[in-house]
């Protein structure tokens, strides 16, 4: 028991250094995505070791000539070390997925208007602006030309151009 208990104990301690690097690693202005990914690697196997040593010591303590009271105070200490790896396993892969949509937005910018969200877009014909007499019966038709460049929340801004504007 002792024996089993004594092998286990790296493991445990290795569980708080290793939350306390990926808390340092999430916490930095850029966290290192090969960095997480190596820590997520170590923290799986880390926790495929621990659950192994860890039934080990829970079935020596659940023979009956075994107090309870050590079988129950060991199984609340294994829980809290699974506690501790599953939300560290949590941080890393939610700041690994938003690193990688970070990445996907970042690409369908760069890639222009042929992908991404504004692939659906049509591309608007170009009009002739009236001009405006400065009557206030023709303020509703001046407006009108532009009303939708101001509601379209679809429209893109490279696709409105003036192309020169006239007091003429």
């Amino acid at each position: 028991m002792e024996r089993a208990k004594r092998a286990g104990k790296p493991l445990r301690t290795a569980i708080p250094k290793l939350v306390n690097e990926v808390e340092q690693e999430i916490q930095a202005k850029a966290p290192d995505q090969d960095v997480l990914k190596d820590q997520l690697e170590k923290v799986e196997e880390l926790q495929n070791s621990i659950s192994q040593s860890d039934n080990q010591i829970l079935d020596l303590l659940s023979h009956p000539d075994k107090p309870e009271e050590n079988y129950l105070h060991e199984h609340a200490a294994v829980e809290d070390y699974q506690d501790k790896i599953r939300v560290c396993k949590r941080k890393i892969n939610e700041i690994l997925r938003s690193q990688h949509a970070v990445d996907i937005d970042r690409a369908n910018l760069e890639s222009g208007p042929s992908t991404g969200a504004r692939s659906g877009l049509y591309k608007l014909p170009e009009i002739e602006l009236r001009k405006f007499s400065g009557e206030m019966k023709d303020r509703l038709n001046c407006w009108s030309q532009f009303k939708r460049v101001h509601e379209d929340d679809e429209l893109h801004p490279s696709d409105i151009s003036v192309s020169h504007t006239s007091n003429n």
